[in-house]
């Protein structure tokens, strides 16, 4: 029972015997064979079981077999109430709330305490009385703070009509507490895509400015979609796309330089680290993550977190 509920989790994993393992020799082999290991449900999507007539009708699948497979999905529905009358019941409780006061509570705790100050040479935390040019594309986009599995990212970034579906401050929101004068907001690059443009403003508002916050690191998706996640690799740790060009370019503006990094997986800094004034890594810090930062930055919080890794 342990092996196939595992084995239910296993996306492809049926058409996978013939096309990645090689030890079916077509689709509707590949169907038997798993059935007769007691794998119940092909998922995500129903693509070798669609052959499991050809597999019965071909002799490598027996309907005492099949029969036997369709027995265990239906006792489990069974045992669940998933077939008791009346039919059309409605099994959403709308009355729980997916996103309570509570839930918030333990996120926004996860976030204080999983955010580590790499370094810091004195200029955290930040004044209010200081001039701020905020850049890179972090600032911008709240699912940055989010990995590829969670729902805005997995499902919802195909449908960008459709936002988040839960209310996600952005750096853009909680940073401009910390100041007296309204900091500048430039991306400078995207995540992986930007123009010269956007760069040269950017590289502009940081000469201009006291201090320079540069927000870096990772948009996650799947299978190539992010810089980050499921299908995702990398052959070097270097920063995504122009980030590191960016931040070589605000540094040498001379402005002091404070790099908050919210990432997916740690990326190589030896190249800027001597030259900035401070550094902050976020881990995908979830959806308390603008304002767990913002404390951090201003002093509010005390970060505690510690690396599992080298950087």
């Amino acid at each position: 029972q342990i092996t196939t509920l595992l084995l239910r989790d296993s996306y492809w994993s049926v058409k996978f015997l013939e096309t990645m393992h090689r030890v079916a020799e077509d689709s509707p082999h590949a169907a038997a064979l798993a059935v007769r290991a007691g794998l119940d449900v092909e998922l995500p999507e129903t693509v070798a079981y669609n052959d499991l007539p050809a597999a019965v009708r071909a002799s490598i699948l027996s309907e005492a077999d099949l029969d036997e497979s369709v027995r265990r999905v239906v006792t489990q529905k069974i045992e669940l109430g998933l077939l008791d009358e009346p039919w059309s019941q409605d099994h959403i409780d709308k009355q729980r709330d997916l996103d309570s006061p509570r839930n918030r509570e333990i996120a926004r705790d996860m976030a204080d305490e999983s955010i580590v100050l790499l370094k810091n040479d004195g200029i955290l935390p930040l004044k209010p009385s200081q001039k701020a040019a905020i850049i890179g594309p972090t600032w911008a986009e709240v699912r940055s703070f989010l990995g590829c599995y969670s729902f805005p990212n997995h499902v919802l970034s195909r449908y960008e009509d459709q936002g988040t579906g839960l209310d996600i401050r952005s750096l853009e929101q909680t940073l401009p507490t910390i100041f007296t004068q309204a900091p500048v907001f430039e991306k400078g690059t995207g995540f992986l895509d930007g123009d010269d443009d956007a760069f040269t403003r950017a590289v502009a508002v940081a000469r201009e400015a006291d201090i320079a916050v540069v927000t870096l690191g990772d948009i996650a998706g799947l299978f190539g979609g992010g810089t980050s996640g499921e299908g995702c690799d990398v052959v070097d740790l270097s920063l995504p796309g122009r980030q590191g060009e960016l931040l070589n370019a605000i540094l040498d503006t001379g402005t002091p330089t404070v790099v908050v990094l919210v990432t997916g997986r740690p990326y190589a800094l030896g190249e800027y680290a001597d030259r900035c004034a401070a550094i902050i890594q976020a881990f995908m810090p979830g959806v308390e993550g603008a304002q767990a930062l913002t404390d951090v930055l201003s002093g509010k919080t005390n970060p505690s977190g510690r690396l599992p890794i080298a950087i």
